[in-house]
């Protein structure tokens, strides 16, 4: 997977609800951003380090399978610090470990799909 420096913002969506996944896909792309679903931490990640480009925004579930949305985010965080870090979560308990890791924002489930559009445009203003 390549993304050209061209191309709108990206924004990686990790969570393993396919219709939380499609529908915040859905809504974004509607707003012009490049977004690219994944199911897993493991998955999201291998692709930014395979990919020539890194994703601007990644927004991750805080209870996957496999690595931990917490985890998956300690570890963007210290190897790609450019990219801005949503967490979403249906267990509010998890809010202050995912701001720990390194999360700029976090969204309780059901997401507030007018905030996080405002997020994502002060994330995404150069």
């Amino acid at each position: 997977m390549s993304f050209s420096t061209n191309s709108p913002a990206i924004i990686f969506i990790v969570d393993d609800d396919d219709d939380l996944r499609e529908s915040l896909s859905a809504v974004l792309e509607t707003r012009g951003y490049s977004v690219h679903g994944f199911d897993n931490a493991e998955s999201a990640i291998t692709a930014i380090s395979e990919a020539t480009g890194v994703p601007m925004i990644m927004m991750v579930d805080g209870s996957l399978p496999g690595m931990e949305g917490r985890d998956a985010i300690a570890r963007v965080a210290s190897t790609h610090p450019q990219i801005k870090i949503i967490a979403i979560s249906g267990d509010s308990h998890r809010r202050e470990g995912m701001l720990e890791a390194g999360a700029m924002a976090f969204f309780n489930k059901p997401i507030d799909f007018v905030g996080l559009l405002e997020t994502i445009a002060q994330f995404t203003r150069f």
